[in-house]
């Protein structure tokens, strides 16, 4: 290529970008509400995974600190 002749860049949006170029706010405001609903699911199986972990450590550590303080 010249210095002379220019770089020409075609963008083609994929089927997604396309898609969404045609929805509404109904559908933009529906999409987002499964989003939260998906992610909010997520944390909160976590949470729960994550105290049911704490807890049974605790216990074990509870356990152990007895066995040594004797």
């Amino acid at each position: 290529m010249t210095a002379n002749k220019s770089l020409r860049v075609q963008i083609h949006p994929t089927e997604a970008e396309t898609e969404a170029r045609t929805w509404s706010i109904a559908d933009t405001e529906r999409i987002t509400n499964q989003l939260e609903r998906v992610i909010y699911r997520t944390i909160l199986n976590e949470q729960k995974r994550l105290k049911k972990e704490f807890s049974i450590h605790k216990i074990e550590f509870e356990a152990w600190w007895e066995t040594i303080r004797i």
